[in-house]
């Protein structure tokens, strides 16, 4: 149960709100990649 896919899913609701956790999505995402 990853927190971060219903404040992805809820996005387009309050972007504004969600952009600081969709920034450390991205940055896990990163993480991910270039282990």
């Amino acid at each position: 149960s990853c927190p971060m896919i219903p404040l992805y899913r809820n996005l387009p609701d309050h972007s504004a709100a969600t952009k600081p956790s969709l920034f450390l999505f991205l940055v896990s995402l990163l993480h991910i990649f270039f282990k």
